[in-house]
């Protein structure tokens, strides 16, 4: 679950809001050049490859290293063939169903499920990479499309107008121009999507804590219906932990006041984090064990067990690994990734 200038599109409960999380996991880095490949290959116990890649102690840059980790880099078509792998591990484009269930990830998807269920308004924070826009991902694709219709916003740099504009063409109207006339046009927007069509609209604001005081006074007029007595719609804030601190100061007691869930994401424990590394090696085809316990417990520490640190130090722990000629990714292969991962630029 980590301000862009543009309305983000509105996604369909059905589709694939996230692109991320973190869903379970979130990497984005600019594939680079590959490299010249001349070592002798060892005897892995998934040989493919001829030439593994150069060691690790050569010149080039962590960054340079960094980039070649990338999804559809040339590098990691290597990395795939070189241990046996169908598909890119600790990649973010997994399907909801197949996102790593941990605890805080189901407890959080538990409480967005109530929140929607009573048309409520809720809160879910954490830390950068912990999995809070994975989880929304994966409670709103759980939702049955006949009887709710989600409304994601993934940039709060839209403005009050941009919040009100992105409800009313999500509900298939067309925005009024002026602010008079659009702020009750999405307010019955909303509530005409319930009444009549069935279907609770679910409003996800993603990294809520850069929203301004008066785009948050703007959700809580959107909730204030029917004399206060309900709500024809579900409104989850997801950001960092700087939104609990921003919500509670007096200007936005009212706020306060109508929040009915409030979770905070913590991030996965020793034990869920070697099983989320397992996870993400069956799901790329190797179900033996690749990871040793040592490097395992180098990345949970590094990583804090947020799920994104897990996926971007795991995959470069391959990419040291095949650079090292070696077969099973032990402690000095995730310490690699680890220094590389703490680079600078």
């Amino acid at each position: 679950m980590t301000g862009d200038a543009d309305p983000q599109p509105v996604l369909n409960p059905r589709g694939d809001p996230d692109s991320g999380p973190g869903a379970g996991g979130d990497l984005a880095a600019d594939p680079g050049p590959s490299q010249s490949l001349d070592r002798p290959a060892p005897q892995a116990a998934h040989p493919v490859l001829p030439t593994p890649g150069p060691d690790p102690s050569n010149a080039r840059s962590a960054r340079s290293r960094r980039r070649e980790s990338d999804d559809d880099s040339p590098m990691m078509d290597k990395l795939q063939g070189y241990f046996g792998l169908s598909k890119t591990p600790f990649g973010r484009g997994l399907a909801p169903g197949m996102l790593h269930r941990h605890a805080a990830h189901s407890e959080a998807i538990a409480r967005i499920a109530w929140c929607v269920a009573e048309r409520e308004l809720g809160v879910v924070t954490g830390e950068v990479g912990v999995g809070k826009t994975a989880a929304t991902r994966a409670a709103i694709f759980g939702l049955d499309p006949a009887r709710h219709i989600a409304i994601y916003l993934g940039s709060p740099d839209v403005g009050v107008r941009g919040i009100r504009t992105a409800i009313v063409t999500a509900l298939g109207g067309v925005p009024k121009n002026q602010k008079a006339t659009l702020i009750p046009e999405a307010s019955d927007m909303l509530a005409t999507e319930q009444a009549e069509r069935g279907r609770t609209p679910v409003l996800v604001i993603d990294e809520a804590h850069m929203l301004a005081h008066d785009q948050l006074e703007s959700v809580r007029m959107l909730t204030n219906f029917d004399m206060d007595s309900s709500s024809p719609f579900a409104t989850l804030l997801i950001g960092q932990p700087t939104l609990k601190r921003k919500i509670k100061l007096g200007v936005l007691a009212a706020l306060d006041q109508r929040i009915s869930v409030r979770h905070h994401m913590t991030g996965m424990t020793p034990e869920e984090t070697a099983d989320y590394v397992r996870h993400h090696m069956t799901l790329a085809g190797r179900s033996d064990p690749l990871f040793s316990d040592d490097a395992i417990a180098l990345i949970h520490e590094t990583a804090r067990g947020y799920p994104r640190s897990v996926n971007n130090l795991g995959r470069l722990s391959l990419l040291a690994t095949y650079a090292a000629g070696k077969t099973i990714v032990d402690e000095a292969a995730a310490r690699t990734a680890v220094n590389e991962s703490a680079a600078p630029e």
